[in-house]
């Protein structure tokens, strides 16, 4: 018996002294390092700086904690995925059956090479995605303690969006991972202890609460994606649309107006009487259209900026890339922006009718055999000649009644606070 309590203690010294794993990868300009001490105990941190952002894995939960002008924000991903369900319930795995996997073949060249210090082979794989037919040379390794902090980094960020992918990008072919390809690199490898503070959440950080829409449901209750399509602005408006509405036509190509409105989720633009966001839906059958004109976009549209942040390997949440994306086209001297956002495969135009304003319609494709968005909409959608008329002679002007130059909006929020 005696032998068998220092068997188990042994056992649990060894176990207590488990290297933590330490992966940099260099993915186009920005490393990302990913430690690893169990599947419930990690931490991913892309950027510095002011830019940086953390990912932690604690226990089956996952947080995001994001730095902004020297503040430290944590963001529980649970509450924001409960907040994406009040607006809509979006189950990536609804439309994961529309991604198709590349065709390719592996040859092995026999050459061994080190990257990161981590021994590696050199692969040419050769196939044809999307229709078109691409040849790449890469390193890829068998090392098992790399292999499986890979594993755990694909977990973690899948966990994130939801979505549950059949493959890990970075697995070529099963047990090995890749450390070299076109515009990535495993920078460095290491399997040493960290204090166990390395992945706990900053004491001093700021726990950020998802708002509340609609009351909590169970998941059997779970609205489903197209929900959020049947009501205008989600169901949260507060008036009727001012700027948009005179662009609106009844109906085109099949499809019939619903409803437009000023968007207004949290209900302080209602009770400033201040308006950024309008909306509409139009609907055909079991399709939607919905139509979001954003009076205060300096970004350039949500599908450019979202396209630039993939580019630059940050994570986007429930979108893991953008297919068939356009910005080369034009309409009346307005710029427009196109593409199908995946795995949901929710297809996007956007107009950039000026420095502020962008008009937005999205529509998630049921099937390939649809015509694109883009070509329904240019033959009879939005009157944009109308849109831009509307604009210019400040037809939302009325519902900016209080002089921004006198209080931003944080001091609208403190008296309202003081009214309380």
């Amino acid at each position: 018996m005696k032998k068998l309590y220092m068997l188990i203690g042994l056992v649990f010294f060894v176990s207590s002294l488990q290297a933590d794993y330490i992966l940099k990868y260099k993915m186009d300009t920005e490393v990302q390092t990913y430690m690893y001490h169990s599947d419930s105990k990690s931490k991913l941190i892309n950027g510095s700086g002011d830019e940086k952002q953390e990912i932690y894995k604690i226990g089956k939960k996952v947080y995001i904690v994001s730095y902004e002008d020297g503040e430290k924000n944590i963001i529980d991903m649970d509450e924001m995925k409960r907040m994406s369900q009040a607006f809509g319930g979006m189950d990536p795995s609804m439309y994961q059956e529309e991604m198709k996997k590349p065709d390719y073949s592996i040859k092995k060249t026999g050459k061994r090479v080190k990257v990161g210090g981590i021994k590696g082979e050199v692969w040419i794989v050769t196939g044809e995605e999307d229709g078109e037919k691409f040849r790449e040379e890469m390193v890829v390794t068998k090392d098992k303690r790399v292999v499986k902090a890979v594993h755990a980094m694909f977990d973690t960020l899948t966990s994130m969006s939801g979505a549950e992918f059949e493959e890990n990008f970075l697995e070529v072919q099963k047990g090995y991972v890749t450390i070299k390809a076109s515009e990535m690199a495993l920078v460095s490898f290491s399997d040493k202890r960290v204090p166990s503070s390395t992945y706990e959440l900053p004491k001093d950080g700021k726990q950020q609460k998802m708002p509340s829409f609609g009351g909590s449901k169970s998941k059997s209750q779970a609205i489903s994606l197209d929900s959020c399509y049947n009501q205008v602005c989600c169901g949260q408006t507060s008036g009727a649309s001012k700027v948009l509405a005179p662009a609106l036509r009844d109906s085109f190509n099949g499809y019939k107006l619903a409803g437009s409105g000023i968007c207004d989720a949290m209900g302080l633009g209602a009770l400033l009487s201040i308006t950024s966001v309008e909306g509409a839906l139009y609907t055909k059958g079991k399709d939607n259209i919905q139509v979001t004109l954003n009076l205060d976009d300096t970004d350039g549209g949500i599908l450019r900026k979202t396209k630039q942040n993939l580019d630059a390997g940050h994570s986007m949440g429930v979108v893991s890339g953008i297919k068939n994306y356009s910005d080369k086209k034009k309409v009346n001297g307005i710029k427009v922006i196109s593409g199908i956002m995946m795995p949901m495969n929710q297809e996007t135009v956007e107009y950039i009718i000026n420095d502020e304003t962008t008009l937005t319609l999205s529509r998630l494709r049921k099937t390939n055999r649809e015509p694109s968005l883009l070509k329904v909409v240019s033959s009879g959608g939005i009157n944009l000649k109308k849109l831009q008329q509307s604009i210019e002679s400040g037809a939302g002007a009325s519902s900016k009644k209080i002089n921004q130059e006198d209080m931003n909006l944080d001091e609208a929020v403190n008296m309202l606070k003081g009214l309380f």
